[in-house]
């Protein structure tokens, strides 16, 4: 009984030792193809041996490498792009939990690249992402419940992933606050709020959100009217390429 004891405890020893092991050739393979792929820790940049440590990686059971290679792929780094491989091995990542593979998954699936166009599984993808705390991810799950895309319309819930991602410091999420609070959607509305979720967008250099805070300078919305301001933010708009805001500075002859 004894020896049978042991000779389990041993059996589960070598179990764990190959787990550790093979865990640590992955992260070798990871860091190594990492290194081939931006050329760095002495490596010369080598896209093709990134892609074959990446693929060595994945065999063994790597969603991060998966993720990796879908990169490659979907962005035609060191392989021709092909999003049909790209959806491929961004499925494989997802579904094992790999985070980016989740929000570009969402991606394709919303652009239908490498897929047929689906907003039901771009919402899917965007929530898993978004439940993970991807910034990105919350505010495009915020837009499609804003939209009704691939959901039932519900602005409620689409401010709550707005506050999520703002909560992020997100300068698209600020700036849909700031529609929020100035429009009466789902809150009390409040121009002082509005504006100072526009004016934290602005300051994140979001050229949307340069133009808002500008027309809040302007019309004196939960701020005092300041033209000088005014005109000081459309220009920075205009900068970031506001078709509005160049139009708003021809307006009052701003030149």
């Amino acid at each position: 009984m004894i020896l049978k004891k042991f000779i389990l405890l041993v059996f589960l020893l070598m179990l764990v030792k190959n787990e550790v092991l093979a865990d640590s050739s992955i992260d070798v393979l990871l860091d190594e193809g990492k290194d081939y792929f931006e050329g760095t820790n002495g490596k010369e940049r080598d896209y093709a041996k990134a892609l074959e440590l990446f693929l060595v990686a994945a065999k063994q059971g790597s969603p991060l490498a998966d993720a990796r290679i879908a990169y490659m792929y979907q962005t035609g780094t060191g392989a021709n792009q092909d999003y049909t491989e790209a959806f491929k091995w961004n499925l494989k990542a997802a579904n094992n939990g790999e985070l980016q593979a989740q929000y570009n998954l969402a991606l394709m699936y919303k652009d239908g690249l490498g897929t047929e166009k689906s907003d039901t599984n771009a919402f899917k993808w965007f929530k898993q992402a978004a439940l993970q705390g991807d910034v990105s991810a919350q505010v495009n799950l915020g837009l499609m419940y804003q939209n009704g895309e691939g959901v039932d319309k519900n602005v409620d819930k689409a401010f709550f992933w707005y506050k999520s991602a703002a909560a992020q410091n997100d300068f698209m999420a600020f700036y849909y606050m700031g529609t929020f609070y100035e429009e009466g959607i789902s809150v009390k509305k409040d121009e002082k709020l509005a504006f100072e979720y526009y004016r934290k967008a602005a300051l994140l250099e979001y050229g949307i959100g340069q133009y808002e805070l500008a027309r809040c300078y302007e019309y004196g919305i939960g701020t005092d009217k300041n033209m000088s301001k005014a005109i000081e933010w459309y220009g920075k708009a205009a900068k970031r390429g506001s078709d509005e805001a160049i139009e708003k500075l021809k307006e009052l002859e701003i030149k």
